[in-house]
This record gives C-alpha cells, sequence and structure tokens, in this order.
C-alpha cells in the first residue's frame, strides 16, 4: 500500500504529499461488506460467485473492481463468513447470519 511513510487522504480531502482516498469500489473491506449484505439478503437463495459480483461490481469491464470483488469473495470465505460450494453457489455460514442478526438488533 503506498510508498513509506505515504498515508490516504481521508474521503473528500486531497493534501498535498497524501495519497489520495481510492474509490469504495476497489476497497475490499467495503465491497466484501456489500458482497456479505448481498449473500445474507439472498438467503436461503443461492447465488453462483458470477452472479454475486454482477450485482455489485458497477462496470464488468474495469479488471480492478472486478479482481477487488474477488478478493473480497475470497477474504470472506477465509474470514469464514461465506462458504463456497463446489458449484460455486455463495452461501453465509452459521456465524455471518448470526452477526447480522446481533447487529440488525441495534
Amino acid at each position: 500500500m503506498g510508498g513509506a511513510g505515504r498515508q490516504r487522504a481521508p474521503e473528500g480531502e486531497g493534501e498535498q504529499g497524501m495519497i489520495p482516498p481510492l474509490p469504495a469500489k476497489y476497497e475490499p473491506l467495503k465491497v466484501g461488506r456489500a458482497l456479505l449484505f448481498e449473500v445474507i439478503g439472498q438467503d436461503p437463495a443461492r447465488l453462483t460467485i458470477d452472479q454475486l459480483v454482477g450485482r455489485i461490481v458497477s462496470d464488468p469491464d474495469d479488471r480492478r473492481e472486478v479482481l477487488t470483488a474477488a478478493t473480497a469473495v475470497r477474504e470472506l470465505r477465509i474470514a469464514g463468513l461465506v462458504r463456497v460450494e463446489e458449484d460455486e453457489t455463495v452461501e453465509a455460514t452459521k456465524a455471518a447470519l448470526h452477526a447480522d442478526a446481533l447487529f440488525s438488533a441495534l
């Protein structure tokens, strides 16, 4: 991430010497959040990875955006929040559904 000693400017700001903020579509955590909400919202129905990414990506020709979405799916799987089946369908894990219920109750 960026050069040594350089930080990202807060969104909407652009101080000299700082790296401009990334658009949200290139931030794996923000994209992962959107993907997870989509998976939870579809439960119990399931989408394939391609269908899920297609719902989130605004420009399928933007390789960086598609790669960010694929990275986000992988990170959600590693974190135990989604499971990817052999047929490439994605489903929320019990942990993700439980966390969603906890946060929805606030």
